[in-house]
């Protein structure tokens, strides 16, 4: 499978922004899923819908 080139960096990403790797807000949204009772499977499955 060939992986399209951007050499002339027109590609805008969406969920993570250029120069960043984490989404904002991210780890205080997982942290409240555990506190709410559900298991790290069920908040990984979670993310993985998203």
């Amino acid at each position: 499978m060939a992986v399209p080139r951007d050499r002339d960096s027109s590609f805008e990403p969406k969920l993570v922004k250029k120069g960043k790797t984490r989404i904002d807000g991210i780890d205080d949204n997982i942290i409240g899923l555990y506190a709410a009772g559900l298991s790290v499977r069920d908040i990984q499955t979670h993310l993985e819908d998203l």
